[in-house]
Formats: C-alpha cells, sequence, structure tokens
C-alpha cells in the first residue's frame, strides 16, 4: 500500500466522482483519469498541506505567551508584545519622615528606559498654606524610582505605584 503524493497545492475544486467514472484506485492522474477515485483524496490532502505549511510559517514567527514574562503578584510586573513592560505594587513607609526619600527596587529592571511611575493613593490633602502634602517621585533609574515624602511630620502609611518603561 502506497501514500498519495501530496504537495502542498490550493485546488480551487475538489473534483466530483462521476456515476460515469469506473471505480478504479492508483495514482490519481486528472487529466488520463487514472486512479479517480484518489484525486478528490489528493486534492484534499494537498489542501491540508497548503493550509498546515502556512500556518507553521505563521507560527514560527509569531510570538508565543512564555516570551511575555510576568509575576502576577502583589508586586509584579507584565512585558508585552512591543517591549512594553507595566509593573506595580505596593510600599509600606513606616515612620517616613517630611521630606524624607524611600527608594523602590522594581520587581525587573527595565532595558532601555524608565517612562513613568503613577502614585495610586498619597495619603494628604490640599493644605491651608496652599501646598499640597502626599509623596511625590523624585528619581527614576532603570531598577529603580525613590518616593519623597512631603507629609508634615512622619507618615506610617502605603502607597501602591504602577510603573511603565520599555
Amino acid at each position: 500500500m502506497a501514500d498519495l503524493p501530496e504537495q502542498a497545492i490550493w485546488h480551487d475544486g475538489i473534483y466530483q466522482i462521476e456515476q460515469t467514472d469506473p471505480v478504479l484506485g492508483g495514482v490519481p492522474v486528472k487529466v488520463t483519469h487514472a486512479g479517480v477515485v484518489n484525486i478528490p483524496n489528493l486534492e484534499l490532502a494537498d489542501r491540508t498541506r497548503f493550509l498546515k505549511e502556512g500556518l507553521d510559517a505563521l507560527s514560527a514567527n509569531a510570538p508565543r505567551l512564555t516570551d511575555f514574562g510576568n509575576d502576577l503578584l502583589a508586586t509584579g510586573y507584565q512585558r508585552l508584545p512591543g517591549g512594553l513592560i507595566i509593573q506595580w505594587g505596593e510600599v509600606a513607609f513606616a515612620n517616613t519622615t517630611n521630606d524624607g526619600n524611600f527608594t523602590v527596587t522594581l520587581p525587573v529592571a527595565y532595558p532601555n528606559a524608565h517612562l513613568q511611575v503613577i502614585v495610586g493613593h498619597t495619603f494628604g490633602y490640599i493644605g491651608g498654606g496652599g501646598q499640597t502634602e502626599g509623596i511625590a517621585i523624585n528619581q527614576r533609574t532603570l531598577s529603580t524610582f525613590v518616593f519623597s515624602n512631603h507629609w508634615s511630620g512622619s507618615v506610617d502609611d502605603t502607597a501602591r505605584y504602577i510603573s511603565l518603561g520599555f
């Protein structure tokens, strides 16, 4: 028993075996009707090979989910297609004094640029003197950023952040 000789060809139609076709097996040759019962099988096999090779080519170049590392914990990160990395976390300030600094180390270092840090809780208010009390981001490196406390007195609280980079 032999296999049909498949090729990666898209056939616009599949041969329909007619009532007048003799039921003959063997190697299919459409022009001569040799192996006529195998002609539709071969055409379908060719289409299948055509689709499989196209899918394989796409799959070879498609990013895999494992290419986009993540750590989906309370302090974590997600790498996205195109290189953007989103990082997040919660930082506890233990008696940080006014104008005191607190350095946060990110879950992963950015390879190129640390674009922005967004603070989710400033535990402050606008005081009577027109100054905002709370926290500020003073410095950013590829792997850290610095919170600065601008609260009159000390702070004993937490802050949440989102950091973006690539």
